[in-house]
């Protein structure tokens, strides 16, 4: 997606500046301070045992699969069609998404 390191796993879901940003996004939604696991694999199981408000807790758990499927679908895009959506573009779309 960035362009600027080799890509990884993690570094397509977690590290790259565009989606760190997505990440950042998603934390302040939920008002949760959060210091960014190194793999995905550790970052999803972590993530599922955090504490989140009950009326939040539905869209907490589908949030990270949810990013993880557009983060691949917006690198797809951009690999192969050579499209690119912007960052604010990139949110809405996945906003979209989770709330759908």
């Amino acid at each position: 997606l960035c362009k600027e390191e080799v890509e990884t796993i993690d570094h397509l879901f977690i590290h790259c500046s565009f989606s760190r940003e997505v990440w950042w996004f998603i934390l302040n939604l939920f008002g949760v301070f959060w210091i960014m696991s190194r793999m995905v694999k550790e970052l999803l199981s972590i993530w599922e045992g955090s504490r989140v408000s009950r009326d939040k807790k539905q869209l907490w758990m589908a949030a990270p699969l949810c990013l993880l499927w557009c983060l691949w679908m917006e690198r797809n895009r951009r690999t192969f069609d050579g499209k690119e959506q912007s960052l604010d573009r990139f949110k809405n779309s996945f906003l979209s998404l989770l709330y759908f």
